[in-house]
């Protein structure tokens, strides 16, 4: 896939360098030849452009992560709210191997976010292959405003491709009390 977008890349920069070098004229000309240039092709022109500079700056951000966060040592760690907990998120921090890994407040809108259904990627990052220990710290508050605070750990392999683990915050049956749980997607 690397040398697909590569050539992609590539094929991109030759196609704008193309777009810019016979725009470019038409904005340095003398005012009199400019007439002869309608409005309505400069500005598909320019359209058709500003389209390929979008494909470009999407294809090189694909390649961004590729290369930043390869399949053989990625992985990803998302956050989920179920619907119906009485519990409100108000931080969590993520530790993988005793390291800090990442730290998040949550804002009223993050929340809400999460209520609805919302999946959050909390961190990805490189690991080496082999087992890993995952701890979650997560501070919020129950219904009736005490402060509750749960530390989540677990351990995971990591083999030669990407794996996702899923952090969930669901509701005990009767009492609708936060439990909280880990779920491993495993390779992706």
């Amino acid at each position: 896939m690397g040398i697909d977008m590569l050539n992609k890349l590539s094929s991109g920069l030759v196609k704008f360098s193309w777009g810019f070098c016979l725009l470019a004229p038409l904005f340095f000309v003398i005012p009199h030849a400019t007439a002869e240039v309608s409005e309505a092709d400069l500005e598909e022109n320019v359209n058709s452009l500003s389209a390929e500079v979008d494909d470009l700056a999407r294809d090189i951000s694909l390649l961004e992560r590729e290369l930043l966060f390869p399949p053989l040592t990625r992985v990803q760690i998302y956050l989920s709210l179920a619907t119906d907990v009485q519990f409100t998120p108000r931080a969590m921090t993520l530790l993988v191997d005793g390291d800090e890994k990442s730290f998040h407040i949550y804002s009223d809108s993050d929340v809400a976010a999460l209520r609805l259904g919302g999946l959050q990627r909390f961190w990805e990052g490189n690991v080496a292959m082999g087992i890993h220990q995952l701890s979650a710290l997560i501070k919020g508050v129950d219904k009736k405003g005490r402060t509750v605070e749960e530390e989540i750990h677990f351990s995971f392999e990591k083999k030669n491709s990407g794996h996702s683990i899923e952090i969930k915050i669901s509701a005990e049956k009767d009492s609708k009390k936060p439990s909280f749980s880990v779920k491993d997607w495993g390779e992706s």
